[in-house]
């Protein structure tokens, strides 16, 4: 059989395991909730007098702003879609797909997992890609049901939505590829999403360097390595937020981003090291 075949069977198997979980229907079915909340819950009205403004009511119930520009309204919406999908469905994404190694990379179905004619990097490679095709399909799917929306009540056609949520699939990507190696390393999934939240913590923490720096050279070092070593996460949501042209609701300090190409880069960078590292890992551990 073609290797080809094989590689995106596995990809297809993960994604069919991930889908045949309980937690992964709850999370389509709030993504569908909330679609269905926007849908019939929030009534927009265009102002006769000036069609670049809408009234905005609330399951019937006007909001006391009287008009409000369809522009702003966009922005607003989308912004609350893109805080919902990071760090939540993010974090979700993370629960469901750690699964796919944890579950996979135990005695008794590794060598079922194994007997298959593929080399184990292609295996570990595929399982990865399994995880971030259903995240990455759910949130485009939930974006673009949010997109059409905004279409259908305000005749919105800006695609920064769209561009904006390949950006959280590629955040998710690097995250999953840290959270995929304690998988593998731990053999459990507690530990590998703990190890991963408090690895986001310290991106995050990161960027406190120059606050740091006067107050505490030991801490401010730290927080540099740090923010030299790991993903630049939030680098990647201000892009999301500037690819919505959200960008005015971000405070100045916030805003900032050394160098888009240096955030891909270095964030891409991590996940290939410890994709490395999970393969090696795989490819040397005796089952």
């Amino acid at each position: 059989m073609n290797r080809a075949l094989i590689f995106s069977a596995i990809i297809e198997d993960s994604w069919r395991e991930s889908w045949a979980r309980r937690a992964s229907l709850v999370v389509s079915l709030i993504a569908l909730a909330l679609l269905l909340l926007f849908a019939f819950g929030v009534g927009v009205r265009l102002d006769e007098a000036q069609p670049d403004l809408v009234r905005v009511s609330l399951f019937g119930v006007e909001l006391r702003v009287q008009t409000v520009f369809k522009a702003t309204f966009a922005d607003a919406v989308e912004l609350v879609a893109l805080g919902l999908l990071n760090p939540w469905g993010i974090f979700l994404g993370l629960f469901i797909t750690i699964g796919l190694f944890s579950g996979m990379f135990v005695r008794g179905r590794i060598d079922l997992v194994l007997s298959k004619p593929i080399a184990r990097w292609e295996l570990y490679l595929a399982r990865y890609l399994g995880g971030v095709v259903l995240v990455g399909v759910t949130t485009m799917l939930f974006c673009l049901g949010v997109w059409f929306l905004l279409w259908l009540k305000i005749r919105y056609t800006d695609l920064g939505l769209i561009w904006a949520s390949l950006v959280l699939v590629f955040l998710f990507a690097v995250l999953y590829s840290f959270a995929a190696l304690l998988a593998l390393v731990t053999e459990g999934t507690g530990a590998a999403l703990v190890a991963t939240i408090v690895l986001w913590g310290l991106t995050e923490f990161a960027y406190a360097r120059d606050i740091l720096r006067p107050l505490s050279p030991i801490l401010g070092s730290i927080a540099d390595a740090l923010y030299y070593l790991l993903p630049k996460t939030n680098d990647l949501e201000i892009v999301t937020a500037r690819l919505i042209g959200a960008e005015q609701l971000l405070t100045e300090a916030s805003s900032e981003v050394a160098s888009v190409g240096f955030a891909f880069g270095t964030s891409g960078l991590f996940a290939l090291v410890m994709l490395a590292l999970g393969i090696f890992v795989f490819s040397r551990k005796d089952y």
